[in-house]
């Protein structure tokens, strides 16, 4: 109880101003509005302090009254309210003559990043990541949805970029811009960004059967968005010409490793060479093809002098290579 009292006496000598000024060794004149910068409000951010007694002028402007407002906000304390704070904070006020108004007004120093500047620090982040040696692709880097604007503390900002999930482009890219102020984490911001990339691909000129040998003519490149095409498609039309349809075609399909195929070299029950190497010989005999088989394949085929049925790799249409020694 008697803590109460004393508390409520503080605050009426400072409200009442009970101390004159031709009494007092220090004055302070609380100001209705200010400016700060820090995450304290200090009694000197919001008075003017002066006297003789400079020891404890300096004890007084350094003496924390409330916490600041987040940055751009602002911080309205009343008379009464400002007088509790100071009532509880322990310090001798006598010989203090006060002037305090009936409302303070206390605004945070802020700097404005605003959304596009996060969102082009995220750009330029991608771009460094993805390969842009080819003359070829076109890579566009949009957001999707854009970020707040970011009110800050004064000080040095820095950016670190993290993309959890790497750059996609089959789906949105996450972003996080980490800022800090003077080298100190401070906030983030997360958002998504849209990276697309476009390069001639391989598309088919005709619709193309099944089995049928594909030509030059067959082919031709369109630039598109990849971002939705199936892995493996071409980009040039060298890499198709001359291999088969393994399925139907439809015109103006892109052209991928899948749909594609070697040519037939050796079919099913063909005459062909078994060629075998034996400390360094080469022997040739004579073999039926037991299988189909395109350049590189491994069939079955049967030694016709032997009878034996072994497998081996095509070298060509009349050529199987069989174990070598």
């Amino acid at each position: 109880m008697r803590k109460i009292l004393l508390s409520l006496l503080i605050l009426l000598g400072i409200l009442q101003g009970l101390a004159c000024a031709e009494e007092s060794s220090i004055t302070i004149n609380v100001y209705d509005t200010c400016n700060i910068s820090g995450p304290d409000v200090l009694l000197g951010d919001i008075a003017d302090i002066f006297g003789y007694d400079n020891s404890r002028i300096e004890q007084l402007r350094n003496l924390k009254v409330a916490n600041a407002a987040a940055p751009g906000e602002d911080l309205v304390l009343t008379s009464e309210l400002l007088g509790i704070r100071l009532s509880s904070a322990g310090v001798d006020f006598s010989g203090i003559a006060w002037n305090i108004p009936p409302t303070i007004k206390i605004k945070t120093e802020s700097q404005l990043i605003s959304g596009d500047s996060l969102v082009q620090i995220a750009k330029d982040f991608v771009y460094g990541q993805i390969d842009l040696s080819s003359s070829e692709r076109i890579y566009t880097v949009e957001a999707s949805n854009l970020p707040r604007n970011c009110f800050l503390p004064l000080g040095d900002v820095q950016y670190k970029v993290d993309l959890p999930y790497g750059v996609r482009y089959s789906a949105p890219t996450n972003v996080i811009v980490n800022i800090y102020i003077n080298g100190a984490f401070y906030t983030k911001s997360t958002f998504r960004l849209q990276v697309t990339m476009q390069e001639p691909v391989v598309m088919a000129t005709r619709s193309i059967a099944k089995g049928e040998m594909i030509t030059a003519g067959d082919l031709h490149l369109v630039t598109v968005d990849t971002s939705r095409l199936p892995a493996g498609y071409l980009t040039n039309t060298n890499d198709a010409v001359g291999l088969v349809a393994r399925r139907n075609i439809n015109m103006g399909v892109p052209i991928t490793k899948s749909l594609l195929d070697k040519e037939i070299l050796i079919k099913r029950s063909d005459m062909i060479n078994l060629l075998s190497k034996v400390n360094g010989v080469e022997i040739v005999v004579p073999g039926m093809a037991m299988q189909n088989g395109r350049e590189g394949d491994k069939i079955r085929v049967k030694n016709t002098l032997s009878n034996k049925i072994v497998m081996g790799r095509v070298i060509d249409e009349k050529t199987v290579q069989v174990g070598t020694h």
